[in-house]
C-alpha cells in the first residue's frame, strides 16, 4: 500500500537498512515524548525523524549550493524533485528548475 501511495505522489519510499528497535525509537523521539499520545504516533515520528536524518546531508548541500548561486527561492522545488527521484545531481536539478522558471 505504501508503494502505491508513493507512486501516486511521485515520491520515493525511505526504508532504513534495518528495522528500528523500540529502544532506538525511544531514543530518536526522546525530545518529543510529551507530545506523543500512542504507539502509532511514536512509530510514525521515529520513522519520519530517521528519514530526515538520512536526507539531512542532502538538504544542507542543496541549501549551500543554492546560497552560493543566490537562488535560495527554489530550495523547496530542488529538494522535492531530488526526493522524488527525478535527478541525482544537485547542479543539474538546479539548472533544470531555473530553466523552467525562465519560461
Amino acid at each position: 500500500m505504501i508503494e502505491k501511495v508513493a507512486a501516486a505522489l511521485g515520491s520515493k519510499v525511505f526504508y532504513p537498512e534495518v528495522s528500528l528497535t523500540n529502544i532506538e525509537k525511544e531514543k530518536i523521539i526522546d525530545d518529543f515524548k510529551e507530545d506523543i499520545k500512542n504507539t502509532h504516533q511514536k512509530d510514525a515520528l521515529a520513522a519520519g525523524l530517521k528519514a530526515f536524518k538520512n536526507y539531512h546531508g542532502l538538504f544542507l548541500k542543496v541549501e549551500e549550493t543554492l546560497a552560493k548561486q543566490k537562488r535560495e527561492e527554489i530550495l523547496e522545488e530542488v529538494v522535492t524533485e531530488l526526493l522524488k527521484g527525478k535527478g541525482q545531481n544537485i547542479a543539474d536539478m538546479i539548472k533544470k528548475i531555473a530553466k523552467r522558471k525562465k519560461k
